[in-house]
């Protein structure tokens, strides 16, 4: 608190001089004449800086020359001197450069003295904080041409200004977001919008200043330009030609805002394309198909690319395309060289990608080709993760992850993340998500894959796992090792995951682990339990129906074109079990392939099963019973779906 007092001079010395300056002929007044002084203290606040004070004689009356000995001096007194007769004298008590002042409290008097005795009146001020907000514009546009746009907040007040920024749209946000300024202190808000999910125009958004200012909220209009921006993509990173087959199709995309204007071409001498060029609209696709001629790609094993150009934001995009004299997996149960500790499918890149600890690898395995390629990793892996197209694969370490080019088979870069990870999701939107194996209540670690910082968000039970939506758009997080569990659905549109909703129920269902179907719009839950996916509360998630004596399901898929569902539980049979998708109606259990040992047929266990979108194929990664005491204990069984039931 700032604080000033009066400087009073002994009453001897105040007489003395006042004697002077009246002059020596100045009569003396009877002794029993007093001085008065009114009110009896003075209080001024900013928001009252002028006050009266008033002086009278006793008796009424008598007249005395009066004058102000001392004041604090900050305050402003007027007059200050005259003579008292038989009227009251007013005095006007002012303090101006309170509004100007820091908060705080003043304290002094007003010393008055006269031939006829003395008086005094305490005087304090109290200068209330009264922080003003300013901004250098009143309005501000985030043009086409960039993402951001800048405004200076200034404390025009007094007094520390307590602020925060918010937002209308989700998609505008501010840095900082919130903070304290001095007295006349100023920072730089910087506004950063996420035009992706905006549509084509002028976005208007408001911003909220929030402060403790007393003229209340302040609201910057901002205007954010969303140019028309078409994005290009391919569903699939490579088109993979086996013995014996010249034409593939794959579908290019345009997610984006505007129409995209392509051209595609096709490796040089041995491959075509149609259609060659076109127009697509937001949101529209285009289904390309890749031909090859295998006599002049020659008799070894050749590949080039298919490469789209475009007006696409994105800029060039390309697919690789394969021509190999190889003949595919067989069908029947291929033993692998190593233990599985976790696989993922991507259907549109025809790839199973494993990791192992022992030795530490990711393996790639082409089920068109059947040509199996591997990369050495530099710690034991945790769990995998591939983008939907199969370009790269993502995999956790204890503390660390490695992302892997798999057209190249070459660990492009290693990430830090503070976290021994359990799972990942890897959408192709250019973060990956991780999951953490250990503690408690825990937060998704959110990687940027552009710049390596690594964002918590988002409250999870460690051991959570992710499941990426058909759409790329969302997440869901089954809660695992609680009862009674749930799954939580998160947003992945604007990169660090955003809370949407939790499933309708609360102890009636279980869930465990999650598998979606090949269209989105099934969850099969570990329980073997089924649910309705949707973009609408409530209805997400809703119940569909049981997979019957499934047990625990520890692997599940379907397939639209066979009209099946696949699962691998720990049922007494340890087979494949099928499943009408239609209502969900048991159709019976394949025996999975047996293992040779020593002592003869081995029988194994499921835990992941895959089905190709041509409904043909069904893969199982299996694993021999540990009684069988095999040194290769893990394999990779190929069934044909027409044979299933």
């Amino acid at each position: 608190m700032a604080e000033a007092r009066a400087r009073v001079r002994p009453w001897s010395a105040l007489l003395l001089a006042c004697t002077l300056s009246c002059g020596g002929d100045s009569p003396t007044a009877p002794a029993d004449t007093e001085l008065l002084a009114a009110p009896s203290q003075v209080v001024l606040t900013d928001s009252q800086t002028v006050d009266t004070v008033y002086l009278s004689a006793k008796p009424q009356g008598i007249s005395l020359e009066w004058k102000l000995a001392s004041k604090p001096d900050w305050l402003t007194v007027s007059p200050s001197s005259g003579t008292i007769r038989s009227d009251i004298v007013t005095i006007t008590v002012s303090a101006p450069q309170l509004a100007t002042m820091e908060p705080g409290q003043l304290f002094g008097r007003l010393e008055f003295i006269a031939n006829g005795g003395t008086a005094s009146v305490p005087v304090g001020a109290v200068v209330q904080p009264n922080p003003v907000v300013r901004l250098s514009s009143a309005t501000v546009t985030i043009p086409e041409t960039t993402d951001t746009a800048r405004v200076t907040l200034t404390n025009a007040g007094r007094g520390a200004l307590n602020w925060s920024a918010t937002s209308s749209a989700a998609g505008l946000t501010s840095s900082p977001g919130s903070g304290t300024l001095a007295t006349g202190a100023s920072t730089v808000l910087t506004l950063v919008a996420k035009k992706g999910p905006m549509p084509v125009g002028t976005a208007k958004v408001n911003v909220t200043i929030k402060s403790n200012q007393r003229a209340g909220d302040v609201t910057l209009p901002v205007s954010i330009v969303v140019p028309a921006a078409p994005v290009a993509t391919l569903s699939t990173a490579r088109l993979v030609f086996p013995a014996g087959v010249t034409s593939r199709t794959l579908w290019l995309r345009n997610p984006g805002k505007g129409d995209l204007h392509w051209s595609a071409t096709a490796p040089s001498g041995w491959g075509a394309v149609t259609p060659g060029s076109g127009t697509l609209t937001v949101g529209d696709s285009a289904l390309l198909t890749v031909a090859v001629d295998r006599a002049a790609a020659g008799s070894t094993d050749v590949s080039g690319n298919l490469d789209i150009a475009s007006d696409a934001l994105n800029g060039p995009v390309s697919a690789l395309v394969e021509v190999t004299s190889a003949a595919g997996l067989s069908l029947g149960l291929t033993v692998l060289d190593y233990r599985v500790v976790d696989a993922e499918y991507s259907a549109s890149a025809g790839i199973i990608a494993t990791v192992s600890d022992n030795p530490a690898k990711l393996t790639v395995i082409d089920v068109e080709s059947g040509r199996t390629s591997s990369v050495a990793l530099a710690l034991p892996p945790g769990c995998v993760a591939l983008e939907p197209d199969g370009r790269y694969a993502a995999v956790c370490h204890n503390g660390y992850m490695s992302y892997v080019n798999l057209l190249t088979m070459q660990v492009e870069r290693t990430y830090a993340v503070t976290t021994d990870a359990l799972d990942a999701v890897l959408p192709g939107n250019g973060w990956l998500y991780v999951f953490p194996r250990h503690d408690q209540w825990e937060s998704i670690r959110n990687i940027n894959l552009s710049t390596g910082v690594e964002t918590r968000a988002g409250t999870i039970y460690a051991g959570a796992l992710g499941r990426l939506n058909r759409a790329g758009t969302a997440i869901y997080v089954p809660t695992m090792g609680l009862s009674p569990s749930s799954v939580d659905k998160y947003s992945i549109t604007n990169g660090v995951v955003q809370s949407l909703w939790s499933s309708p129920y609360w102890g009636e269902h279980s869930y465990g682990n999650l598998w979606l179907s090949e269209d989105g719009g099934r969850i099969y839950a570990a329980s073997g339990e089924v649910f309705w996916t949707a973009d609408v509360r409530g209805q997400d998630m809703s119940y569909a129906g049981a997979l019957a004596g499934s047990g625990t399901v520890f692997g599940a898929t379907d397939s639209r074109e066979r009209g099946r569902a696949y699962v691998v539980s720990n049922d007494n049979s340890h087979g494949l079990r099928v499943y009408d998708t239609q209502y969900l109606a048991f159709r019976g259990v394949v025996p999975l392939p047996q293992f040779t040992g020593g002592s003869g047929p081995i029988s194994a266990q499921g835990y992941f099963v895959f089905a190709n979108p041509a409904g043909d194929r069904v893969y199982v990664l299996e694993r021999a019973d540990p009684s069988g005491g095999l040194a290769h204990d893990w394999g990779l069984a190929v069934l044909d779906a027409g044979a299933l039931p």
